[in-house]
C-alpha cells in the first residue's frame, strides 16, 4: 500500500485502530495541502482536544502560571511555567519547545 506521493503505508493493528479512532477522526481524512497554516492549526487543536480535553488536570501543591506571547505571524502562544510546591524553583529546569507544524 501506498500514498499518492509514493510513500509506504502501513496497515493499522486492529485493536490499536479502534483506541485511536477519536484521535483519527479529529484529524479529518484529507491531507492538508503544504503552506496551510490555518487548516494546520485547526487539525491540531482538534487532536489536542481529543487527548487532552481543557482544563488541563490539577496536581495538588503544584502552581501554574500562564503567559501569553505572539509568534512570527501573530498568532497566540501560551506559555506555562509549572513550579513545585512551595512556589519557588530550586536548581534546573526542564524546557519544551514543540516543533510546531506536521506533515
Amino acid at each position: 500500500m501506498t500514498t499518492e506521493r509514493g510513500q509506504a503505508r502501513v496497515p493499522w493493528d486492529a485493536e490499536v485502530r479502534a483506541a485511536m479512532q477519536p484521535v483519527l477522526e479529529s484529524l479529518g481524512a484529507n491531507e492538508v495541502a503544504v503552506g496551510d497554516v490555518q487548516t494546520r492549526r485547526d487539525g491540531f487543536d482538534a487532536l489536542l482536544q481529543a487527548l487532552a480535553p481543557d482544563p488541563l488536570p490539577e496536581f495538588p501543591g503544584i502552581t501554574v502560571q500562564e503567559y501569553q506571547t505572539v509568534s512570527h505571524d501573530g498568532e497566540a502562544v501560551t506559555l506555562r511555567v509549572y513550579l513545585p510546591p512551595g512556589g519557588a524553583p530550586r536548581g534546573s529546569a526542564l524546557v519544551y519547545f514543540h516543533g510546531g507544524g506536521t506533515t
